[in-house]
């Protein structure tokens, strides 16, 4: 019988794609630096008037939003994958995989799968499914908000002769429609072989999932009222943030900040959009009257208190309980 031939490693990525994520980075937190120390002096002058208790309020917020945010994410993975996922098992791994995400990309997502297999025997293709309807969900909620505030609040820019109000509004047809397009792509796939055939059964079930959640009226519903409730700690984080920094915009212009930032999240230019935010912040604020530094600062203050209330959740859902586990251990173990 003749020796198995060794397998070949799987093929990697080029050198080049590999390192675009992080040459992006760097020219965007180059330009950062830039915008930063070409206005040292107003941001010296913002950051005096800026009071500990509108920081604390942010941070609080911040905090607000993030369990908002996961509760939003249960809902839907609950209902996507039909199995019962324990709300506070949820809270604790999905603020620690949120923490992980911020500190090595798609560590977070990539323990979030393992930990549902293991632990409850939640699938991939159900896990991936999931995500996939609550981003097309969230997406589709934005761009509706942005159709409805830009149509109301006199926005006069018309790119390429059409006006501004119709772009989210096209956007969102096409993103609603992408999942039963996508399903009838997969179905004329190559059956005859099984790679293919395999990989069109699996995306056919997720990219189905998005519409079968929405003949429920009682989970669009709900997902509705939960998007609606989680736009408030986002909005007033940031109208806290312009007032305590001297900015002033409108009702409208805020909307128009906060919904065009967060459609931004959901595309991943670098790890974490580092810089990317900032850059976004600083060319959707000049919009409305903002120096490029004030939105450049209203970013960074935004990205270190999320990051904060992020830690402080991590600690006390996740850090104190094991703590306590250890220290309760300890004590049984202690020999009288």
């Amino acid at each position: 019988m003749e020796p198995e031939a060794p397998r070949s490693a799987p093929p990697s990525s080029p050198l080049w794609r590999r390192l675009l994520p992080w040459l992006l980075t760097a020219a965007c937190l180059a330009a950062v630096a830039k915008i930063l120390v070409g206005s040292r002096e107003e941001i010296a002058l913002s950051l005096a008037r800026l009071e500990s208790r509108t920081l604390v309020a942010g941070l609080a917020l911040s905090a607000v939003n993030i369990l908002l945010f996961s509760l939003r994410t249960w809902q839907v993975m609950a209902r996507c994958s039909g199995v019962a996922i324990p709300y506070l098992f949820w809270q604790r791994f999905f603020v620690l995989s949120q923490f992980l995400n911020s500190a090595l990309p798609q560590a977070g997502s990539i323990y979030r799968a393992v930990r549902l297999k293991r632990e409850i025997g939640l699938g991939y293709t159900a896990y991936v499914g999931g995500y996939f309807v609550f981003a097309w969900l969230s997406v589709l909620f934005l761009l509706l908000c942005a159709t409805l505030i830009l149509g109301s609040s006199g926005f006069s820019p018309r790119p390429f002769g059409v006006p501004i109000a119709l772009w989210p509004a096209a956007a969102a047809l096409l993103l609603f429609l992408a999942p039963a397009l996508a399903v009838m792509l997969c179905r004329l796939g190559l059956p005859s072989w099984r790679p293919v055939a395999w990989l069109a059964e699996r995306l056919s079930a997720v990219f189905a999932m998005g519409p079968a959640c929405l003949r429920s009226p009682s989970f669009a519903a709900l997902f509705l009222l939960l998007a609606l409730l989680g736009l408030l700690p986002g909005l007033l984080v940031l109208s806290l943030l312009c007032q305590g920094i001297g900015l002033s915009p409108s009702p409208g212009e805020l909307l128009v900040i906060f919904v065009l930032i967060q459609l931004s999240g959901y595309v991943a230019v670098t790890p974490g959009n580092i810089g990317v935010q900032e850059l976004l912040y600083a060319l959707v604020g000049s919009q409305v009257g903002f120096t490029l530094a004030s939105g450049v600062m209203l970013s960074l203050l935004i990205r270190v208190l999320h990051l904060a209330a992020l830690a402080l959740l991590t600690l006390g859902l996740v850090g104190l309980p094991a703590l306590i586990r250890i220290k309760g251990r300890t004590h049984l173990e202690k020999p009288e």
